[in-house]
């Protein structure tokens, strides 16, 4: 796997990193996504401290996170509830 020295910049802080060359674009589209919200964040509500501008974001980007783990949990008891059905059935007729 090679590896490939990049720079991220958030809120004028370049964070050298290096990454795999599969992951970059990943990381370039995670970046402009941070800037993007802080931007937002900077607009909409006038916040100008950077800190404070950090810490909104990261409280919105884990709240999707929770948000995505909340779902996933929700799924998985219906799948396996659906696995269920089926192994019973499969069986029923193999009886």
């Amino acid at each position: 796997m090679e590896e490939v020295s990049i720079k991220v910049q958030i809120l004028g802080i370049i964070v050298p990193l290096k990454v795999s060359r599969e992951e970059e674009d990943k990381v370039r589209r995670m970046e402009g996504e941070i800037n993007e919200y802080l931007r937002q964040v900077k607009n909409n509500f006038g916040v100008t401290d950077k800190t404070e501008a950090l810490v909104m974001a990261l409280l919105h980007f884990v709240d999707e996170l929770y948000e995505a783990k909340s779902k996933s949990t929700t799924i998985q008891p219906s799948i396996i509830e659906k696995l269920s059905t089926a192994e019973a059935k499969l069986k029923a007729l193999l009886n």
